[in-house]
């Protein structure tokens, strides 16, 4: 029997033959494939599922016509081709919001106040959308997905500029005038807290996370907008002035849309 199967194993070697993809010792994300006749980069990631271009990259394959027949390749599992997918879609979407936010406006950086730090508006949710292009749309602040009626916080200490549900698609919402004269917006609340005019301080529950206004679902939209140097207000993206980001610097844009509350918190 012994014999039998040695002459089966030898034979196998020396035609070349594959009994299917083995794993590779001590790396579970990938698997050993002996290339066989007919094979090419499209053909082995048809059968795997995986693309050319991840083989290719992978196994260092610079030039397809180099794949030979009896040479070995790593092919990626399901989890490591997913992992690959939004780490390059990631990737393709910082790199558009950094262009497009770039050609929006020109702005300085320099117009940004100095020590802009904000504290986090909520404290258990997950993070849903960042600032930058959603589509043809600019997203002017994030969006922290939570469950209804979560406290919202405000950010800054300052004045309650508008409490209210009166501002097209953000529902009932608060704005706050901060005392360096940075405005943070709070939407699609369920409950409002507070009431225009009135003081707040870092950290006071404002309002309750719901999902009025345009919302698909129960969340917390988030603005800051302050004046540029031309006395433009421009919406800043919040991420680098929350407080364990404060090192990084904010992309923004003009949006003057709020004109009409920032002036009256103003008088």
């Amino acid at each position: 029997m012994r014999s039998y199967l040695k002459i089966i194993f030898t034979f196998a070697l020396l035609t070349g033959c594959s009994f299917g993809p083995s794993p590779i010792p001590g790396n579970q994300s990938f698997r050993a494939y002996r290339v066989q006749s007919g094979d090419s980069l499209w053909v082995i990631g048809r059968k795997f599922s995986v693309s050319p271009e991840l083989l290719s990259r992978i196994n260092r394959i610079s030039d397809p016509s180099s794949l030979k027949v009896g040479m070995w390749i790593k092919v990626p599992d399901q989890a490591f081709v997913q992992a690959a997918i939004e780490s390059s879609r990631m990737k393709a979407r910082e790199a558009s919001v950094a262009r497009t936010a770039a050609a929006v406006t020109r702005v300085s950086s320099n117009n940004i106040p100095k020590n802009a730090i904000l504290g986090w508006p909520i404290r258990t949710g997950h993070f849903s959308s960042g600032f930058g292009y959603r589509g043809r749309r600019f997203h002017d602040g994030i969006d922290i997905g939570s469950r209804t009626g979560t406290p919202i916080y405000a950010a800054q200490p300052g004045v309650v500029a508008y409490s209210n549900s009166g501002l097209s698609g953000y529902g009932r919402s608060v704005i706050i005038k901060g005392d360096r004269g940075i405005y943070t917006i709070y939407a699609h609340a369920r409950t409002l807290n507070v009431k225009e005019g009135q003081r707040v301080v870092l950290g006071q529950k404002i309002a309750e996370v719901g999902s009025s206004g345009h919302a698909s679902g129960p969340h917390l939209h988030f603005e800051v907008r302050t004046k540029d140097r031309l006395g433009r207000f421009v919406a800043v993206d919040p991420i680098p002035l929350l407080d364990r980001f404060a090192s990084k610097k904010p992309r923004f844009r003009v949006n003057e849309s709020l004109n009409h509350i920032f002036a009256k918190a103003g008088r």
